[in-house]
């Protein structure tokens, strides 16, 4: 009686476990791409700080200056080696974000050109 319990229990989980994968590949889904309608942001509106080169001869007039405008007085020191520096990773920053906008610019590019049927619902290329 067990063994005859075994082989119904075998066969049911038998036909549960494989009868998922005896259909065939499932019919393809159409489905309307969304255009991307992504506007290019506005750069944003930096306001200029005031810049004052403090140095040995000028220290005590700025800071005077600074104390007589009612403002509290902070230094930020650089040499001259230091700002190059400063600058320098300004540019990169600048060339970094220019690079990522060309980079997205090209994903939509690639995106919006792609023709639908050459995409299953899985995002995978099915002319190949």
């Amino acid at each position: 009686m067990r063994s005859a319990a075994k082989v119904i229990f075998s066969c049911t989980f038998a036909v549960f476990v494989t009868g998922c994968t005896a259909t065939s590949t499932p019919p393809p889904v159409s489905y309307q791409r969304p255009s991307l309608n992504l506007a290019s942001p506005e750069p944003p509106k930096l306001t200029a700080p005031t810049v004052v080169v403090v140095t040995e001869q000028n220290a005590r007039a700025v800071f005077a200056k600074l104390k007589a405008e009612g403002k509290r007085p902070v230094l930020f020191g650089y040499d001259s080696d230091q700002h190059a520096t400063l600058l320098l990773n300004v540019g990169k920053l600048t060339q970094f974000i220019t690079g990522q906008r060309v980079v997205i610019e090209k994903y939509k590019e690639y995106y919006e050109q792609q023709p639908i049927d050459s995409v299953d619902v899985r995002g995978r290329d099915t002319k190949r």
